[in-house]
């Protein structure tokens, strides 16, 4: 992780923001109306038992790194070192404001690092002819309001991206596609099923599944650039599974026609994964011992 960010869309923060709009450009909102949509929350699982106890939650999206720092470079895990080795690490999440009473009872520890209001929070179930809803109970909010009032929430926090071509006039869906290849076999690149794709700017995330073909669509836009999150252990893992049946079933159906060829070990399997979205593409080169990652 790189360096703690001011957060840009604490309710302090936003707050400032909209009292240095022009009152035209306020779109009849009132300081009032700057209110808590979510909260930025830090669990402490005492063992794995409480961590399974909130991921069963399925409305809470879970990072094991804090969202309010910038990413440096991409790592399969990350362990707080305030926690153990044996003991998981600590969870982040951001919470809806109605959803505050539910993680009460799951009887796990946390903190509420910060409260927040997030007027730009644009999945698909939200959408309606140009508004959008800021999460509960906080109201509609007109979305070149809401454009106006966290660009100037991120100047005033010194987040503002720097004019690179990755700022967009227009919103995107974040989309690509998780395949593999092996350089042991001619088969080509293969599409990598059932893979979660999480891209989060900030504290708003969304997700998307891998089809058959590996191609993935997620369930929201953004307006600015995003992370890609994934569980690198899962797609190994579903990766090896894959592409040894794969191969293995072949080598079966040939030795079934008459024509010699052994089955292959998993620790044979020399191949490359590539994950791509927009502006982003990730390979990753496994070699001998992939029986291990298994």
């Amino acid at each position: 992780m790189g360096d703690k960010l001011e957060n840009a869309y604490s309710v302090a923060n936003m707050r400032k923001a909209f009292e240095s709009l022009a009152p035209e450009d306020r779109g009849g909102l009132s300081i009032e109306d700057i209110r808590t949509s979510h909260y930025y929350v830090k669990f402490r699982p005492a063992n794995y038992d409480e961590l399974d106890r909130i991921k069963q939650d399925t409305t809470l999206i879970l990072y094991d790194i804090p969202l309010d720092y910038e990413i440096t470079s991409q790592g399969e895990y990350y362990q707080d070192p305030e926690v153990p080795d044996s003991l998981p690490t600590y969870q982040y999440a951001s919470v809806e404001f109605a959803h505050r009473a539910a993680i009460d009872t799951l009887g796990v520890a946390y903190d509420v690092l910060e409260n927040l209001f997030i007027p730009d929070e644009d999945r698909d179930f939200v959408e309606d002819s140009g508004t959008r809803a800021a999460a509960s109970g906080v109201g509609r909010i007109d979305e070149a309001v809401a454009d106006a009032l966290v660009e100037r929430s991120l100047e005033l926090t010194g987040n503002a991206e720097e004019p690179d071509g990755m700022t967009r006039a227009s919103k995107w869906r974040p989309a690509g596609q998780i395949r593999y290849k092996s350089t042991y076999t001619s088969l080509g690149w293969i599409g990598l099923e059932g893979i979660k794709v999480k891209a989060r700017r900030w504290f708003t995330t969304h997700t998307g599944i891998t089809d058959a073909n590996g191609y993935y669509s997620c369930n929201g836009r953004f307006k600015r650039p995003a992370n890609y999150h994934f569980d690198w252990g899962v797609i190994i893992s579903r990766y090896v599974e894959a592409l040894w049946v794969r191969l293995n079933t072949t080598a079966r159906r040939r030795r079934a026609t008459g024509t010699s060829i052994s089955t292959i070990p998993r620790n044979r399997l020399i191949s490359e994964l590539r994950f791509s979205g927009q502006h982003t593409t990730i390979i990753i080169r496994i070699s001998e011992g992939c029986d291990d990652l298994h």
